[in-house]
């Protein structure tokens, strides 16, 4: 992929929140990006940029809240001078905005990025707002307003276009965490449950169609269990021609983001205390999807695919900001991001 001479300067909207403290971590260790602004609110999430210990400051921090707020900020405290986000010229200072802090409907979304001609990346909280991408694919339109893919569509996303040209027919089930608050005592029988996902499984569905409209693809259940840091994800394939496991594996060896697990390991424990581990000793990483080992028999296939969930979210936004700012091909991008992530 062609780079800039430049770093390419990435606005955070919500930069102490989950992903966006993740995301400018993330970010710095992009040889080609920079996080450029940041905007925060007034809330919990503040403290972390005022104790001191954050990773990443970039140079301009604008706090959205009205001036006094601003004013009596600054003066409690002389480690980041904020300004009011209403004097910001996005245009100025970013190439891109990846925006964390929903403001909740269509209309506020225009207004709050109608003189900016750049692109904006929401989050999949969002939907059905903006154009859909999940990398390397990204839906049909014309739309600089995106919606990140949830964390299941960027598996999906890369593990099918690796197998694009031979999937006749996907059938997918879902293991994952339970994405709601238990608004219940914390017993066991809460904890332990296994909770059906039907409006996630209908959002998805939709979001895989518009994602893969020469394939049937078919979602067929999720299921969630409270507590999981591993999704499992189960991929019974009928494919157009008679398709080796060796085929398959090389496919989504060469595919980025993607680990194909040896024979012998056969659950996320292992994963985590050996292939994790080993990695880590020599100041590397793994990527975030891991394939069990699994089998083809002429026509079918099954591919078995476990994700770390707390990873998968913040890369395919860096795959995006990169690709969408240049104008490069998305697997390039994405591999230039596994690569600056240290994954092995």
């Amino acid at each position: 992929m062609k780079m800039a001479n430049k770093k390419i300067r990435v606005g955070i909207r919500g930069m102490t929140g989950l992903l966006g403290h993740r995301l400018a971590l993330a970010i710095s260790k992009q040889e080609d990006m920079e996080v450029s602004l940041g905007i925060v609110k007034n809330d919990r999430s503040l403290a972390r940029l005022l104790s001191g210990n954050w990773p990443v400051v970039p140079e301009h921090v604008f706090l959205d809240e009205k001036h006094q707020a601003v004013r009596s900020v600054n003066s409690s405290q002389n480690l980041v001078h904020f300004r009011p986000a209403d004097q910001l010229c996005l245009s100025d200072l970013c190439d891109i905005m990846v925006d964390a802090a929903a403001p909740g409907n269509r209309e506020k979304w225009d207004e709050r990025y109608c003189d900016f001609k750049k692109p904006v990346i929401l989050q999949s909280g969002e939907y059905p707002f903006g154009r859909l991408i999940a990398p390397p694919l990204i839906s049909q339109g014309n739309s600089m307003i995106y919606r990140q893919g949830d964390c299941i569509l960027s598996v999906l996303s890369p593990v099918l276009a690796a197998l694009d040209d031979v999937i006749k027919v996907a059938r997918i089930y879902v293991v994952m965490q339970y994405n709601h608050v238990l608004n219940d005592y914390t017993t066991n029988q809460r904890i332990n449950s296994t909770y059906m996902s039907y409006d996630q499984e209908n959002q998805i569905s939709k979001e895989i169609a518009s994602l893969f409209r020469e394939r049937e693809v078919l979602l067929q259940g999720i299921s969630q269990i409270p507590g999981l840091d591993y999704y499992t994800i189960t991929f019974n394939l009928d494919t157009r021609l008679n398709v080796s496991w060796q085929d398959i594996r090389d496919r989504l060896s060469a595919s980025p983001r993607i680990l194909i697990a040896p024979k012998n390991l056969t659950s996320t424990y292992e994963i985590d205390q050996f292939l994790k581990e080993e990695a880590r000793t020599v100041g590397k990483d793994i990527p975030p999807i891991v394939v069990y080992d699994n089998f083809s028999s002429g026509s079918s296939a099954r591919i078995v695919a476990t994700v770390y969930s707390r990873c998968i979210a913040v890369l395919p936004n860096i795959d995006a900001a990169r690709f969408l700012s240049t104008g490069g091909d998305p697997l390039e991008a994405m591999r230039l991001t596994d690569k600056y992530a240290g994954f092995n």
